[in-house]
């Protein structure tokens, strides 16, 4: 029977039948403002914590340089240092010290720019990823965005309120930051252009998070490509700066990169505002691919079905242990792919860094009374090293945080329904996040050491950097049992151990160049790990005590977040 016929049912798809009715204009307009208002109150108390800590890191940074390079023979020396193969990797090209091979000592502007954006820029990039994965993929698969999606929003639009939200929160943060370089003394306008291009950064990189959101099949996926994604514009941007400190061709290759581009701007050596179009273009182009696909795609599902991964009719893991090992593994795979992949970027150039920067120290008496009167490759093997720690803390707290993800879903009621104690989840997620944490830390540190060795013929430094993986380890088992005990004492608390990451991070990137006190530098758990890599594995200097301790209190810190979790309900 046709569905013109009397009594006929009309056919779904039919000429008379619409897929989605937006209703009033008005109520869907009221419905954008509401979600943005919810999103924003979401994140209120986490944004004031990005606003007024990256103002007062903006602001001490500003004041600590003063005080570091307070004479013209130090910001000489600094200049020297900034415009090296191994500086220029972590920092910039050294825009506004073109004239200290002259004897021309750089403003102290020029060196804030140079040290200071590149960790801005990445702070901004990494607020954007987690903020749009959040308000995305992460809320359809709890099951929220059904909800958003049954009101008066035809679809994709959630995607739009997410931008809005991202372009609010970016542009507060870079109001905090402009404020923090104007109280320090620092010119405005120099200010402005180094915010903007921060922000920037943030805004590209929070388009490619939104267009990983529609094609990746899970948002811990989404989250992954993400920070990939950034991971390639360092390492693009680090690249390019030391081929144009080497006088080689390949600079061009930083202007790959959303931080090339915000460097590219130099702030305080003649502005050139036209960078910052080049970032609002490719964000908003990003953006708008992004938001085509949403409108075309179904919840909780990428806009292209992923093939089935092979092997799903074998049988499951026999336990809780392997269940966790197994359920993780693809997450700890792409730790261990970004970590080998930064480890062999940086320990190829290591025989390259040490002839250019060995000469240029013999020829510099600035940078040899700067330096101490030399370099080694040990210390620039120790640096990546540090990098790598920070990486495979990462993915261990990372991992740890399953535990409390799986309590927001609901995922948990099965694990403590079984019998087994209730605590069980909690030690299991921490094995799953050791294991990954120290697959990333020696597969990164095996690659470092290699190409390293083979670059700089000193073979011992592929031994050296594998001990000195194994001593930074328990550093990482800290933090993840800093992420356990607070998933044993609630699921609102869950969030403390990312909090307690940033915090060893900033202290161990920022320490020397903020010349922080030891006391503060004491409270980052990779200061006390063995110094293998500077003082040689044979040393008899070398102590593993803190080691030792460390692991001491990853265990103590782990019994504890167990012990509390058997003893509570989930929330």
């Amino acid at each position: 029977m046709s569905p013109a016929e009397p009594g006929g049912a009309e056919e779904p798809g039919g000429a008379d039948t619409q897929p989605f009715v937006v209703g009033d204009r008005l109520a869907e307009l009221l419905a954008l403002a509401a979600l943005a208002r919810a999103m924003l109150l979401r994140e209120l108390r986490g944004l004031l914590v990005w606003v007024l800590g990256m103002g007062a890191l903006c602001w001490y940074s500003v004041d600590a340089l003063s005080r570091s390079y307070r004479t013209e023979e130090l910001r000489l020396a600094a200049g020297v240092m900034e415009r090296t193969p191994s500086m220029a990797a972590f920092t910039g090209p050294g825009h506004g010290m073109e004239a200290v091979a002259d004897g021309v000592a750089p403003s102290l502007a020029a060196l804030v720019a140079n040290e200071l954006l590149v960790y801005v820029a990445l702070g901004l990039a990494v607020l954007a990823i987690v903020l749009v994965v959040r308000h995305t993929r992460a809320t359809e698969e709890s099951g929220q965005a059904g909800l958003v999606r049954a009101g008066a929003l035809r679809p994709g639009a959630e995607a739009w309120v997410v931008l809005l939200v991202l372009d609010i929160c970016l542009t507060a943060v870079g109001l905090g930051v402009w404020a923090g370089l104007v109280l320090g003394g620092l010119g405005a306008s120099g200010a402005l252009a180094m915010t903007a291009g921060s922000v920037g950064v943030g805004l590209c990189l929070g388009a490619a998070a939104l267009l990983a959101a529609q094609t990746a099949p899970s948002a811990r996926s989404a989250r992954g490509a993400a920070l990939l994604a950034l991971l390639a514009a360092f390492s693009l941007r680090a690249v390019g700066d030391v081929l144009h400190s080497l006088g080689q061709p390949g600079a061009w290759l930083s202007l790959l990169s959303p931080i090339g581009w915000a460097q590219a701007m130099r702030p305080w050596t003649g502005e050139a505002w036209g960078w910052a179009v080049v970032l609002v273009v490719v964000a908003d182009g990003v953006a708008l691919l992004a938001l085509a696909l949403a409108a075309r795609r179904d919840l909780d599902s990428p806009v292209v079905a992923w093939p089935s991964r092979p092997g799903l009719g074998r049988p499951g893991p026999r336990g809780p242990w392997t269940l966790a090992l197994r359920v993780q593994a693809s997450a700890a795979a792409w730790w261990v792919v970004g970590a080998v992949a930064m480890a062999a970027l940086y320990g190829c150039l290591t025989g390259s860094l040490e002839g250019s920067l060995g000469t240029i120290v013999q020829e510099s008496e600035y940078l040899a009374a700067f330096l101490g009167g030399g370099f080694a490759a040990r210390s620039y093997v120790s640096l990546v090293l540090t990098f790598l720690a920070l990486v495979a803390a990462g993915a261990g707290v990372a991992v740890m945080g399953s535990a409390w993800r799986d309590e927001l879903a609901g995922r948990a009621q099965a694990l403590v329904a079984a019998p087994r104690p209730r605590g069980q989840r909690v030690l299991t997620a921490a094995l799953a996040a050791a294991v990954g944490s120290l697959a990333t830390l020696v597969a990164g540190a095996a690659c470092l050491g290699l190409t390293s060795a083979a670059t700089t013929g000193q073979r011992e430094l592929a031994l050296d950097s594998l001990l000195a993986a194994f001593g930074a380890w328990p550093a990482c088992l800290a933090l993840i049992g800093a992420g356990a005990l607070a998933t044993g004492l609630g699921r609102a608390v869950g969030p403390v151990a990312w909090g307690l990451f940033a915090w060893t991070a900033m202290l161990t990137l920022l320490a020397d160049l903020l010349d922080l006190p030891q006391w503060l530098r004491d409270l980052s758990v990779l200061e006390h790990v063995p110094q293998v890599l500077t003082l040689g594995h044979a040393s008899p200097s070398l102590s593993w005590t803190g080691a030792l301790v460390l692991t001491g209190l990853a265990a103590v810190l782990l019994s504890a977040g167990a012990w509390l979790a058997g003893r509570r309900d989930l929330a």
